[in-house]
Formats: C-alpha cells, sequence, structure tokens
C-alpha cells in the first residue's frame, strides 16, 4: 500500500448498527509504523443527520496513534488536511 501510494478508507457506518469499527487500531498502528500517512473517512450517509458520524471519536484514535491529518484526492493527488 505505502510503496503504491494507497491508504486506507476509516468508514464510521459500522458505528451506527454495531458499535465498532470495520478497521482495527491495531492495523492502523501497523501501517503508520511503515511510514503509512493516507487515511480518508466516509460516513455512507443518506441523510443529512448521519453525516460525518463518528468522525469526533475516529480524528482522536488517529491522533492518538500519531497521525496528523486525513487525505482527500483531487486528480488523484492526495491533499492532506490536519486533523
Amino acid at each position: 500500500l505505502i510503496s503504491n501510494n494507497k491508504g486506507f478508507e476509516i468508514n464510521t457506518s459500522s458505528l451506527r448498527y454495531a458499535d465498532t469499527l470495520l478497521i482495527t487500531r491495531e492495523l492502523l498502528s501497523f501501517y503508520h509504523s511503515l511510514g503509512g500517512r493516507i487515511i480518508t473517512t466516509g460516513s455512507d450517509s443518506h441523510e443529512p443527520s448521519t453525516l460525518g458520524f463518528g468522525f469526533d471519536g475516529v480524528y482522536s484514535l488517529l491522533k492518538d496513534i500519531g497521525f496528523n491529518s486525513i487525505t482527500s484526492f483531487d486528480k488523484m493527488k492526495p491533499k492532506f488536511i490536519a486533523i
């Protein structure tokens, strides 16, 4: 992933149904320890009330691991946004 400039999406939709993320802290920590920095977030929202659901907790988790940004893409080029 890292050598191909790829990363992970943390999708918070599972928090609405199962109260857990589908990606583990251990996997995110391992990715970060190897130099991975590309993390995107999504909420699979289909209504305004769930847009960005759980993002505050995800950002706290990422900061605790050592990430300082999330990633968006413009014309397939990563743009890092501070968290």
